[in-house]
């Protein structure tokens, strides 16, 4: 079990993405030929410069993106990278919408989920496109191989997880939970306040359908019943409710904990429980209808690089999948030395529906 118990925390300023797992739809548009690249890095450069800038499209949180964008920038100072950040869910209800009129803006779009990424991809609205740049930096002991599309279309960034996580100036020491099902002890019932993230509403659907497999999932969610936990349907709402007291402890994705912990302002504990955590990935792809498709090329090896990943570890506070770049804050233990449960994300899709039934029983609503 790795637990982190920082110094104290006053506000919070993180707002993460929550994703639905949507089914496939079709195209209204015809898939444009962009895979055709630069014959040279410096060829590539010169050709993405000319267009001048891009726009993303992502679930990363703003402060993270823009971060993530001023190194781009410093590197490539001849490009403007324009940002729409939204939920996985909005991103790409409207990715499918402007495609549907022939009027796409997106050059390169970054969904938290598998299912959406896949959808775009049977729906032709991603080039074939594969960065140089993570071809040789995949760390095969992370989440198997779920990193790089077999066909070429997308590549996962982010590595996403949930953890435990309390407020260690609520929560007694005697109590404080080191396991999933420690959560159910009757304290929280007479003391403390749980908030738990809607499998519904944010893609940790991937982790609890992990947790399932696991035997974890029915076990924790029916012992924490009887205390009613509150159920979030965003990232930031569960963060600001740890903050002004509103609970006391839960489960979120940790990436958003360690952020606060960042700032050196938390009382935040994070627990890494020894049974296994569940975790999934993030996708980076091109439009099929890119703008400027040279600088969507370019920006995407950037995201590949260990460049960019080191900039979205250290302004996420989020695991990457790149081998050779550290989790950050530097007490942020290795993702390697998790135990991290098995993930089948076109089957988490095709269980969406019954899971979800499962769950509403088990915890009550």
């Amino acid at each position: 079990m790795h637990v982190h118990r920082p110094k104290r925390l006053s506000t919070v300023t993180v707002v993460i993405a929550a994703a639905l797992l949507l089914g496939a739809c079709g195209s209204g548009a015809d898939s444009a030929d962009t895979t055709a690249a630069a014959t040279s890095p410096e060829d590539q450069v010169a050709q993405a410069t000319k267009e001048g800038e891009l726009l993303w499209y992502t679930a990363i949180s703003t402060d993270a993106s823009n971060a993530v964008i001023g190194a781009f920038e410093a590197r490539y100072p001849g490009i403007d990278v324009k940002l729409l950040r939204a939920t996985t869910a909005d991103l790409w209800q409207r990715f499918q919408t402007e495609n549907a009129a022939r009027n796409n803006v997106a050059d390169v779009v970054n969904f938290a989920d598998w299912g959406v990424i896949d959808s775009a991809k049977k729906a032709k609205l991603l080039a074939k496109y594969q960065p140089s740049s993570v071809s040789d930096a995949i760390d095969a002991n992370v989440l198997d191989k779920q990193y790089v599309d077999g066909d070429g279309y997308y590549f996962a960034s982010r590595v996403l997880d949930v953890a435990v996580v309390y407020n260690t100036d609520k929560v007694p020491a005697d109590v404080a939970p080191k396991t999933w099902n420690d959560l159910a002890d009757p304290w929280w019932g007479q003391h403390g306040k749980l908030g738990i993230l809607d499998p519904a509403r944010t893609a940790t659907i991937n982790a609890y359908w992990s947790m399932d497999k696991a035997g974890l999932a029915q076990p924790f969610f029916t012992g924490i019943a009887p205390h009613r936990p509150k159920i979030y349907d965003q990232g930031g709402a569960i963060l600001n409710a740890l903050s002004s007291g509103e609970i006391d402890g839960g489960i979120i994705t940790d990436y958003d904990a360690w952020g606060l912990i960042a700032k050196g302002q938390s009382p935040l504990a994070v627990v890494y429980p020894d049974a296994g955590v569940g975790a999934w990935t993030d996708y980076v792809g091109l439009a099929a209808q890119a703008p400027h498709p040279n600088a969507g090329r370019l920006f995407t090896e950037f995201l590949g690089s260990k460049e960019g990943s080191e900039a979205i570890a250290k302004a996420a506070t989020v695991y990457v999948v790149r081998k050779d770049v550290p989790p950050y804050p530097a007490d942020k233990p290795p993702f390697t030395g998790l135990h991290v449960l098995p993930f089948d994300p076109a089957q988490v899709t095709a269980d969406r529906d019954a899971f979800l039934e499962k769950f509403n029983q088990w915890i009550g609503r």
